[in-house]
């Protein structure tokens, strides 16, 4: 997830680099011939309801796709367990199953 998250950001970064880029209330997102940020009001918004709800919350699904993310790509991935809630058996079996998920996202980077 941690890679695919860079390949998508990288992939707005060099957007930004050809095309114009703008600060709106509304019509946020990656356009034909620009990028439109949210003004400071709404990237607040979208910021308490990413930490709320993360891709589970439709607005910021919205928000990140209008910037050409694959939100299903992340909505895949198992959410974190709160810290304390496991016990060393679980905590260990959950990095193992991280770790492989880690190993498989690097083979399709790399194979793409």
């Amino acid at each position: 997830m941690l890679l695919q998250l860079a390949s998508d950001v990288t992939s707005v970064i060099q957007r930004a680099a050809t095309q114009s880029v703008e600060v709106s209330a509304f019509g946020n997102g990656c356009c034909a011939d620009q990028i439109v940020l949210p003004s400071a009001d709404w990237l607040s918004h979208y910021r308490e309801e990413a930490l709320r709800a993360g891709t589970n919350s439709l607005v910021v699904r919205a928000y990140l796709e209008r910037f050409c993310f694959d939100t299903a790509w992340y909505r895949k991935s198992k959410s974190v367990p709160p810290i304390g809630s496991l016990t060393a058996t679980a905590a260990a079996e959950h990095c193992r199953q991280s770790a492989a998920q880690l190993e498989a996202e690097i083979g399709l980077l790399v194979a793409n």
